[in-house]
Parts: structure tokens; sequence; C-alpha cells
């Protein structure tokens, strides 16, 4: 996992959508996308934990990494965006930040039904999508409509966008899936890929994914090191987030252990 800290050198772009504020930077020769901390959203402990998950289990998501905010890339940054510090609730000088590999060239997908026709005709990783299910699941991510994939023009399909796993964008939500962890859910904005699968092949290549995510919580090593990158404590964390995650992730590895131990389990129980 190369989450090494590169220090900001040039500003390449500020877009501001709707209320999030994204800043596109180049480090140490790599250009990052961050997503920053606003007064309405605090994305970066879940987009961190979540895409050190992802990437451990082998799943499509770019790679990750950190950015600090030199005193004089601060100064290049409120010069050219004047209304920073009006929308931004950190102090971004020397922030040390989350980001991931900037994905500059990238396919055109304006709806669900491009996106679908991309991964059964066109992706040259189709095999890696069938990971999402399981991955949305486990993460309690109820936010995967077609904008947060990305596919790449030489056709390598991203997951993107995780700032509203574990509870959606209320971090204190995740209680009420503590108790349940089941292996379907159902949400309007994702039903489109639940149709998108028809196919026993495709339910097996699922349950494959499913049992590497079991794994992350089970094999004690692996997960041991997920629990020492956590307790780092970075500057940008909301600790409330985190322990909640991490309670979320000791029951769920209970109810794992349950199943294996009784041969039954919330999947059973729906």
């Amino acid at each position: 996992m190369d989450f090494y800290v590169r220090e900001a050198d040039v500003l390449h772009d500020v877009v501001k959508r709707g209320e999030s504020v994204f800043l596109v930077v180049e480090a140490e020769g790599k250009f990052f996308q961050i997503k920053l901390p606003t007064y309405f959203s605090n994305p970066v402990t879940k987009e961190y934990l979540a895409n050190y998950i992802g990437r451990t289990l082998g799943f499509p998501l770019p790679k990750g990494g950190f950015v600090r905010f030199s005193k004089e890339f601060f100064e290049l940054l409120v010069k050219t965006y004047p209304d920073i510090k009006k929308v931004i609730d950190v102090e971004l000088e020397g922030l040390v930040i989350f980001a991931v590999e900037w994905l500059s060239d990238t396919v055109v997908v304006d709806d669900e039904e491009t996106l679908i026709e991309y991964i059964k005709d066109y992706v040259l990783n189709k095999e890696e999508f069938y990971s999402v299910y399981a991955f949305d699941l486990f993460l309690c991510n109820f936010d995967r409509h077609y904008k947060n994939f990305v596919i790449t023009s030489d056709l390598y399909l991203f997951f993107i966008d995780h700032e509203r796993s574990f509870g959606s964008s209320d971090y204190s939500l995740i209680q009420d899936y503590e108790e349940y962890s089941g292996c379907i859910y159902s949400y309007p904005q994702v039903s489109y890929l639940y149709d998108f699968i028809n196919e026993e092949a495709d339910f097996l290549k699922i349950l494959e994914f499913a049992k590497i995510v079991d794994n992350f919580l089970l094999e004690e090593k692996v997960f041991e090191e997920f629990l020492a990158f956590s307790s780092k404590g970075f500057e940008f964390d909301d600790m409330d987030i985190k322990r909640s995650i991490l309670r979320y992730f000791s029951k769920r590895i209970g109810k794992i252990k349950g199943y294996l131990e009784e041969s039954k389990g919330d999947c059973f129980e729906i």
C-alpha cells in the first residue's frame, strides 16, 4: 500500500460540485485528486479507510496516498480560490490529507445504461466489477450511482467516492447496521446494478468476492495491519466516525464467526 506522504507542488484545478470541493494537484511528479472536508461533509476518514480496504482486497480502486499542503501551496490555493476558507472547516496550511491518483483520461458515462453497456461489452476487467456487490455491502455503501464508477480510456473500470460508506453521510446511522449485516439490501439508487445480475455464474462470482471480504476480517494478520494503519490518528480524522467504523467491524467479525461455527448466520435469517 502506497501511503507515503508527498508534498503538493502544483495546483492544477479547483472544482466545486454541489457542496463538495475537489482539487487536482501535482505532488512530487504524481497527479492526485483531493476531496476536501467542508462544513457540510467530512469525507476523508471514510474515503481513506475504504480505499485501504478495497486495495488490500485487490478490488479496482485508484491508488491512494497522502498529500501535505505547504505554506506556499496554501497561499497559491487561496489566491486561486479566494472563497476556500468559507467552505473548508479545517486549517489547510501544513495539512496532510488523503488523495487518490488522478484518472485524467476517462470515458464519458452519462447514465446507467451507458455504464452497464461498457461493463458488459467493453471493459477489460469485467470480472473485477463483480466485487462491487460484496464490497459495498461490507462498507454499508448506499451511494453506488453510475457517477461513482470511472472507466479509463484504456477500458479499465474503477470504483470511486466512498464518503457515504459506513452508514451513509451520517456516521451515526452505522448503528442501524451493526445488528444487521445481511447478504442483500435494497436501495433505489443501486437497483440498476442488481437488475444486471441474472445468471448463476454471476452469483457465483459475487459469492467468491464475498468470501474474500469475510477473510479480510478473519485473517488476523491482515486485519491487525488494518487496525494498526487506522489507529495512526491523522489530523483530518473524525474520531467519532472512526470509532463507529471499528465497532461495526468488531460486530461483523462476530457474525461471521457465528456463521462458521454454527452453520447459520444472518444470510439465512432474512
